[in-house]
């Protein structure tokens, strides 16, 4: 089945299948996160002696596929329900397909009934469930849970009680291609790279909604879900250590902490003059001993945004420096540091050094998008192109006061 269009089929308990769809097709999610490491979809097939539910599909686009990977579980005939956890079409892509060869129950938010119709023009059994609803399924009990915000208003999850088994959605999900099932089959470097995975997807997709991980994380533990197994929609399964690591984390980042001492510098520049800026920044952290990180754009070297923002999400401290252009603001500094206040907490503290030609506006503009967002600007450092070394003492100065 080639690179582009790989699926597996896996048994996780003696009647709970993962359906895995392995993109490495999608080189933008949503249209415009960098995902070069790919990203995989995750369908849970649960059967019994009264038939089989289905929760959540794949992408749009791969229905055949998902049809032949489902075969290969049951008998078509013998899905009862479909559980939609969330419209987003890279879950419910394959709504469509599925009910025209099966007709089942379509269970989930009542949001999801005008979404679903909408999207993909189908007339379906819908039966909306409310928050704390639970069906009996053979010998098995099923609750839903409303957990909105994570990352669309109708995301609902789904505990399957006997194994305590939660079923996420997005929430707990990460970007990346494994050949392994669960996170604690990773080691080393892998693991390591899994987490920077989860957390780059937690900034660039629930991101602005980042404080609903806690709420719907506690409303869950009130309400007793305590699970041994977490099955998000993209990503590895959580178990064991992994998911208490996973679970103080999303804790962490809901409440917007960040890494105690973490510095991330992020500069643009166009012919070499910030370069020669972020040159003293970083030998003055040298001389300290201290870590700093360091993302630059320039005329040979384009990060992805996507890893940007993942990295900005639990940054301490932020330097941002660029240049005039225009009149107005550096066009990808104002891209990225209007990405920095919608998608990560608010509170950081920001230090921002500008440069220009002619004449500056870049400090005034970077200042006043942040401190109207919330964010604490510690001071600006503005200087024509070319002058670094007359405004050093400044620059460190300023430095200081944010890393103090």
């Amino acid at each position: 089945m080639g690179n582009m269009m790989e699926y597996n089929v896996f048994k996780l308990t003696s009647n709970l299948y993962l359906l895995r769809f392995k993109d490495t097709r999608t080189k933008y999610f949503e249209g415009l996160w960098e995902i070069p490491e790919g990203i995989m979809y995750n369908s849970y097939i649960y059967t019994g002696n009264e038939g089989a539910i289905v929760f959540d599909t794949w992408k749009i686009g791969w229905g055949n596929e998902f049809l032949e990977a489902l075969r290969d579980i049951v008998d078509l005939g013998d899905v009862r329900y479909i559980v939609v956890h969330h419209m987003e079409p890279d879950h419910s892509g394959i709504l469509k397909t599925l009910i025209e060869k099966t007709d089942p129950i379509v269970l989930g938010h009542p949001l999801v009934k005008g979404m679903a119709e909408s999207f993909y023009n189908i007339s379906m059994k819908f039966r909306p469930v409310k928050d704390g609803e639970e069906i009996v399924f053979g010998d098995e009990r099923i609750i839903f849970y409303h957990t909105p915000w994570l990352h669309w208003p109708e995301t609902i999850m789904s505990y399957i009680t006997s194994g305590k088994i939660l079923l996420t959605c997005d929430a707990f999900g990460s970007y990346g291609v494994f050949k392994e099932i669960w996170a604690d089959e990773l080691r080393g470097e892998d693991y390591e790279r899994y987490i920077w995975y989860a957390k780059k997807y937690f900034a660039n997709v629930i991101g602005i909604h980042y404080e609903w991980a806690v709420k719907n994380l506690d409303k869950l533990a009130s309400r007793g879900v305590a699970p041994n197994l977490v099955l998000p929609s993209h990503g590895l399964l959580l178990r064991g250590d992994p998911l208490d690591y996973m679970y103080k984390k999303y804790k962490s980042w809901g409440h917007g902490e960040p890494e105690q001492g973490k510095t991330l510098l992020i500069y643009t520049s166009m012919y070499g003059f910030i370069e020669r800026t972020v040159k003293i920044i970083k030998e003055y952290f040298s001389s300290l001993n201290r870590d700093i990180d360091i993302i630059g754009f320039t005329d040979s070297n384009r990060p992805n945004i996507s890893d940007v923002i993942g990295e900005a999400f639990d940054a301490e401290n932020i330097i941002l420096a660029s240049a005039t252009y225009d009149s107005d603001l550096y066009p990808l500094m104002k891209h990225i540091a209007s990405l920095i206040t919608r998608k990560t907490p608010r509170g950081k503290k920001v230090a921002i050094i500008a440069q220009y030609g002619w004449g500056g506006k870049a400090g005034k503009i970077l200042e006043e998008m942040m401190n109207t967002q919330g964010f604490k600007v510690v001071g600006v450092v503005e200087f024509k192109a070319g002058e670094e070394e007359r405004f050093r003492d400044k620059i460190i100065g300023l430095i200081e006061s944010l890393i103090k």
